[in-house]
């Protein structure tokens, strides 16, 4: 509803509600210098290339139509992909998600929620907190786990791991 030729800004702002806010809360980011995306899947968040947005973006903008001044008021026409605009509209998003996140501490990601290490309790995994990993394993299922016992051993499985993993009580 507003035009990539004109308005750069809004229209990255658009696209950014459109494709990348659950819940209010935006699931893309720009970090020292790269961005990242939330992965519900991956549990974490994801570095993905200048490039790979720009696909997304020229993805968007294909077929896409927009209203343009003409002599008698306004027209709609499809999308011209001009590479200036679609650089204005990728420089715009940088500026929108540009965020210098506290990495998250404090306790340990799993599959199944973020471990508070002090005090046991598992909380959900959100893109609120900034983490670039996740233990590859459910923290549920700690005991007898093949999961866990092929992340302890990629890890080096070091004898005092396990010990100190199974001695934290699990509050929530």
């Amino acid at each position: 509803s507003c035009s990539i030729n004109t308005e750069p800004v809004e229209f990255a702002r658009e696209y950014l509600t459109r494709h990348f806010e659950v819940d209010g809360v935006t699931t893309l980011k720009y970090v020292a210098a790269q961005f990242w995306r939330w992965s519900e899947k991956q549990h974490h968040w994801v570095r993905v290339e200048d490039e790979r947005v720009r696909s997304w973006l020229m993805a968007h903008l294909r077929g896409q139509w927009e209203l343009v001044p003409s002599d008698e008021g306004s027209e709609l026409r499809p999308i011209r992909l001009k590479t200036k605009n679609v650089n204005e509209i990728l420089s715009a998003l940088r500026g929108l998600v540009l965020d210098e996140p506290v990495v998250a501490t404090g306790g340990v990601p799993f599959e199944d929620g973020w471990l508070v290490i002090a005090t046991g309790e598992m909380l959900p995994l959100t893109p609120e907190r900034f983490h670039t990993w996740c233990v590859p394993a459910r923290y549920a299922d700690r005991t007898g786990s093949t999961a866990w016992m092929a992340f302890l051993t990629s890890i080096g499985y070091m004898h005092w791991v396990l010990p100190v993993l199974l001695a934290i009580p699990t509050v929530g």
